[in-house]
């Protein structure tokens, strides 16, 4: 499934990195441009300087004519500069990355730097130029006439300056810039999770629910993009809940409103004198099926109002310490008459101080059932068992029986609603297993199916409890 906040990630780091690469290449541009500029005005500055000086010079020594200077006064060699950066005391390294010359209308070398262009000859033509040395070094050079001193003055300098510096120029851009898109990712990161923060607490508030908590979503501080889905959410989940409320109340009230004349048709079944064989095996096929509706129906009933209390608790049933083994006796009570009449041996095995920390009528329900399930499928003068055992892992309460058992199929499918086992003459409704298997789904127990060790066949229900739910 696709993120959003991934999306907008990598489409804002994408957007806002394209936007950079182009101010970066505009900038580069742009520098490139103002240096030119910069350094070229400096040629022609630099050009009328040197005119001046050169005109000072004349004046204050009486001399007009600039060929009479003598040779060695014609070449200026600038300092080797041996500084650890730059510069120092005596100069600057670049000195000999700039030129000057001076030429008369004829074309005689008057005055220059003795480095650079070549000296040799003069090329008259007044304006910028691309020029390279006697060493192919490229150099920018510009040319003006002196109306004044009658002479040529060209100043010059090497690209290498103007690259350099718009080199460091656009480094310096580029890291701040990287600098900046480092900090701006982070802060759209952090201000990407806090916006969907909200969105977050909406989706955990839905994912810590259970199947039984339908109550609306909290609207409050959500926003309002995502308002329109919490809000049909919460229509929805009133539907779902008053639907079931709805299923809840007609399983109950039919289930209640069909025991009375099960009750009444099985009292009448039971006043009956049958005469014969024939209308005693009648009325005895009534009284069972009566049994059996009734059970049915209380099986019904038990769920019905299991299902109904967890929701109003919102789906947690709250748990308190109980008495194991006086639980187990609460159970088999009302079970006493069908024991009695199949003279099974029942053995509460277990230990008196066991106490086990569950919801009561949750645990009431499932014990009943499976102890329950024992009784009714046991072989006459059979034998039950009921132990618990604690131990560092969890509490593990066991209930094994002497009756036909199940095989690896049959155990798969037992917790199937309305599942009867095939060849059992036992009356029952095939929900007993059901309504244990919900609840220790809901409880995040464990249940395991084995073969009793009782006798040849059997079953042996183990119940696990964690111990990290036992101590909650």
């Amino acid at each position: 499934m696709k993120s959003i906040r991934f999306w907008l990630i990598v489409m804002l780091t994408s957007a806002i990195l394209v936007s950079m690469l182009g101010a970066i290449f505009i900038s580069y541009h742009k520098v490139s441009h103002e240096t030119e500029e910069l350094y070229d005005a400096e040629l022609a500055q630099l050009s009328r300087v040197l005119e001046s000086l050169l005109s000072i010079q004349l004046d204050y020594t009486q001399n007009t004519n600039l060929a009479s200077l003598d040779e060695k006064d014609r070449v200026i060699n600038p300092p080797d500069v041996h500084a650890r950066g730059e510069f120092d005391l005596y100069g600057h390294k670049y000195e000999k990355k700039l030129s000057f010359q001076v030429w008369t209308s004829q074309g005689v070398f008057l005055l220059g730097s003795g480095h650079g262009l070549d000296m040799t000859k003069l090329v008259r033509k007044p304006g910028y130029q691309i020029e390279h040395d006697t060493a192919g070094v490229q150099w920018r050079s510009f040319t003006r006439y002196s109306e004044s001193l009658k002479v040529w003055i060209k100043t010059a300098q090497q690209m290498e300056i103007r690259e350099e510096l718009t080199h460091e120029i656009a480094s310096l851009n580029v890291q701040s810039l990287l600098l900046m898109l480092l900090v701006m990712i982070v802060l759209m990161v952090v201000i990407i999770q806090m916006g969907f923060r909200s969105l977050l607490r909406v989706g955990e508030e839905i994912e810590s629910r259970n199947p039984n908590h339908l109550a609306p979503l909290d609207e409050r501080e959500v926003p309002s993009e995502i308002m329109p889905v919490v809000h049909a959410l919460n229509q929805l989940l009133g539907e779902i809940g008053h639907s079931i409320e709805r299923q809840q109340r007609f399983t109950s009230n039919a289930a209640h409103e069909l025991r009375t004349p099960l009750a009444a048709i099985k009292v009448h079944a039971q006043n009956l004198y049958p005469q014969d064989e024939r209308t005693q095996s009648i009325q005895q096929k009534i009284v069972q099926g009566v049994d059996k509706l009734t059970h049915l129906f209380n099986q019904l009933i038990t769920l019905s109002k299991m299902e109904t209390e967890l929701q109003e608790e919102g789906g947690r049933e709250s748990s308190k310490k109980l008495l194991l083994h006086g639980l187990v006796d609460l159970q088999l009570f009302p079970l006493s008459e069908q024991i009695k009449v199949k003279n099974l041996q029942v053995d509460n095995a277990v230990a008196t101080d066991l106490v086990c920390l569950g919801p009561e009528n949750s645990m009431s329900i499932l014990l009943r059932n499976l102890i329950d399930n024992a009784v009714r499928y046991s072989d006459e003068n059979g034998m039950i068992r009921i132990t618990a055992t604690d131990s560092a892992d969890g509490m593990s309460i066991s209930v094994m029986d002497t009756g036909p058992g199940l095989d690896e199929q049959q155990k798969q499918r037992v917790f199937e609603r309305f599942y009867r086992a095939a060849h059992q003459q036992v009356t029952g409704c095939g929900l007993g297993l059901s309504i244990v298997k919900e609840i220790v789904e809901r409880q995040q127990y464990r249940i395991l199916l084995h073969d009793s060790p009782l006798a040849e066949h059997g079953l042996w229900v183990e119940l696990f409890i964690p111990k990290e739910i036992n101590v909650k």
